[in-house]
């Protein structure tokens, strides 16, 4: 190839003459894209999903006893804003990371103890029970609040615990 003097001039001196309508432009854009960034992070934090359920077993008659832990699956759904309960395993699955409130509560009127208890990731954490006695039926409750990440939730009767309970709902 023959360059001729002028040409390569020109070649060299073009990317100079570039250099400062690119520098403006890249100044712009990167901008521009700070700025972007800063409002999708606004959308986020602004943006919580709602989540709520409030559901009850749902059942006639008696629960156990039960020589293993079971997850207790609650069958009247009431709310379930957000989905996050699963009816068909008794699984709450908190979507969000978030502060959630979780309140259960038993009824029973055997001589059997009784208890329930809230597991979190496979972990417990509140549990509500009484001892076997001859007197009047017992009531027993928990609750908690607790900032927490995704996770499941899930309750479960103790072990050697019996439930009874008639068709009533806490919520």
């Amino acid at each position: 190839m023959n360059y001729t003097t002028e040409s390569v001039v020109v070649f060299t001196i073009r990317p100079k003459m570039m250099e400062i309508p690119f520098n403006k432009t890249l100044k712009c854009v990167s901008k521009k894209w700070f700025h972007i960034e800063l409002k999708q992070k606004d959308v986020l934090e602004r943006y919580r999903p709602d989540v709520a359920f409030s559901a009850s077993l749902g059942s006639n008659g008696f629960f156990g006893p039960v020589n293993t832990d079971v997850t207790l699956v609650y069958k009247n759904v009431f709310i379930n804003v957000g989905d996050a309960y699963q009816q068909t395993t008794g699984i709450f699955i908190a979507p969000v990371r978030g502060v959630y409130y979780f309140s259960f509560f038993y009824h029973s009127g055997t001589k059997h103890g009784t208890g329930l208890a809230l597991y979190r990731n496979g972990k417990h954490v509140a549990l509500t029970h009484n001892y076997p006695s001859t007197d009047s039926p017992e009531n027993g409750g928990n609750g908690l609040t607790l900032l927490w990440e995704r996770s499941s939730v899930y309750g479960t009767p103790k072990r050697q615990i019996y439930l009874g309970f008639r068709e009533c709902h806490s919520v």
